[in-house]
This record gives C-alpha cells, sequence and structure tokens, in this order.
C-alpha cells in the first residue's frame, strides 16, 4: 500500500500537480457550477490561518471527509453501538471473535470498523470459524485453532491501518468551517442554518434532528453528511447513532418459497 501510494504521488509531481497537506477549503464558487476555489493553511486543527489564502480557477471540487461503515444490518438487530470516527462512524461493539451483544449475531470485516481489504479478509476467517463454532455447540472458541494465522494476521493488519489512519483524521475544529447558508445535508438540500435552528429548538440528538430538518433522509441513507451532522449536535449526536432504515426487511422462508413458485409459474 505504501509504494502503491508513492507512485501515485510521483505521477502527481510529474504532471505538475501541486499537493498541499495541512490546508482547508474556505469557499467554493461559481454561476451554478464550481468555478473558483479558496483554501488555506489551518493550524493544526483546522482553524484558517489569516494571510495564507490561495485562489484556483476550478471546475470540480471534491471532498473526503471521511468513510462511513455500513453498519445498518446489526444495528437493526439491535446490536449495541460506539462511536469511532476513525473506524467508520457507528460500529457494533463485538469481541474479538466478532460476537456482538446479540447472542449469535457475529460481525466480520469492514462493518465491524473499517481497515481495509487484507484485514477484512483475515477478520472473515476469525469471525467465520467463531460463529461456526457458536451455531454447532454454542461455542465460539471450538475452531479457533484453525483461524489461528487469520487471527495473526488480522493484528498485522489493524496495527497498520491505525497508523495510517492517523494520518487522514479529521482536524477537530474543522466543522467550524460550516456557516449557515453551508448544505450539509445534500441529498435534502438542509443547511446548516436549518440545523441550528432545530437544535435551538431542543432536536440535539441525530434521529430528532433526522425527523425535524430531513438530514439523512436521502438516497445516501446519511452516509454524506451524518458525521458533520453529530459533530454540530456536540456529544449527544456522537452517542446516539442514527436508526438504521436500509432498504431490507425481515422475510419468512415461506414467503420467500411463495414468490419462487410465483414466478416459476410465470416462467
Amino acid at each position: 500500500m505504501l509504494s502503491e501510494g508513492w507512485r501515485w504521488l510521483s505521477i502527481l509531481r510529474r504532471a505538475g500537480v501541486p499537493v498541499l497537506t495541512r490546508h482547508v477549503a474556505l469557499s467554493v464558487s461559481g454561476d451554478g457550477a464550481a468555478e473558483r476555489l479558496v483554501i488555506a493553511r489551518h493550524d493544526g486543527r483546522g482553524r484558517p490561518v489569516p494571510g495564507t489564502e490561495q485562489r484556483f480557477a476550478a471546475d470540480t471540487v471534491a471532498f473526503n471527509h471521511g468513510f462511513t461503515a455500513n453498519s445498518d444490518l446489526a444495528r437493526m438487530a439491535g446490536a449495541e453501538t460506539r462511536f469511532d470516527p476513525g473506524r467508520g462512524g457507528w460500529l457494533p461493539v463485538r469481541d474479538g471473535d466478532g460476537a456482538t451483544s446479540v447472542p449469535g449475531l457475529f460481525v466480520a470485516g469492514d462493518a465491524g470498523g473499517l481497515a481495509g481489504g487484507l484485514a477484512a479478509a483475515c477478520d472473515g476467517a476469525v469471525v467465520g470459524a467463531a460463529a461456526a463454532g457458536w451455531a454447532l455447540h454454542r461455542d465460539a472458541g471450538r475452531f479457533a485453532a484453525q483461524a489461528a494465522a487469520d487471527r495473526a494476521g488480522r493484528a498485522r493488519h489493524w496495527t497498520f491501518q491505525a497508523a495510517l489512519a492517523a494520518s487522514w483524521e479529521l482536524p477537530p475544529d474543522i466543522h467550524a468551517l460550516v456557516t449557515p447558508a453551508t448544505v450539509v445535508c445534500r441529498c435534502e438540500g438542509v443547511t446548516r442554518a436549518r440545523i441550528d435552528r432545530a437544535i435551538a429548538d431542543g432536536h440535539d440528538g441525530l434521529n430528532g434532528l433526522k425527523r425535524n430538518t430531513r438530514a439523512g433522509m436521502g438516497s445516501c441513507g446519511g452516509r454524506s453528511c451524518l458525521r458533520t451532522l453529530a459533530a454540530l449536535a456536540g456529544p449527544r449526536g456522537e452517542g446516539e447513532a442514527v436508526n438504521a432504515r436500509p432498504g431490507i426487511r425481515p422475510v419468512t422462508l415461506a414467503a420467500l418459497a411463495n414468490r419462487v413458485l410465483d414466478e416459476s409459474v410465470g416462467s
């Protein structure tokens, strides 16, 4: 991964593309589309340093403020969650075998915390063995020896990813740049001003803000805005996971059987 990163950086430098670190975007403006970008160096906490502004002509501006783990299924099943901004947001609490607070519910891979494909593959083997042991013998450690190598590999990949994650961690004061006119939820067009009004009315939890402003109700399911919404809401926002509403519902085997029968008759 490090060699691949250096290769990408070399390509950019050979093309004459400036690579600026410790900078934040102050504004993007244009007539109906992006045309101008203003950035500035920040003080290490995300606050712009006066006098360091730079202006660029730009027709496309892309931001990455972190990744969000898809933990909807575990949360729908009632698993206890915790907020971990460095590993994907609201994650199910699980032990070393992947077991959650719901008996018999195991979570593996990025759904339990973002750590890359190599770590997810090892984690899947470890958790799969534990889940099989629990399902067959009510003993999560029954097949642990068969996943010993994957457990060691997982620990190695997790250590590497933890060090790597520190390099893209958001500065703590970055959300102070969000102005009242800033669109926080792009799917529903919700601005910070609308969110601030809802917070002033007492809706400071994520689910309350979602119900009263529609922020997070769009097609992305809140993956683009909930982290910012939580930061604006304060401690209660980060402590409360938003109710999961993915496009799935529990279905009985009988219903599936009838569906298959209907399709076979129709064909």
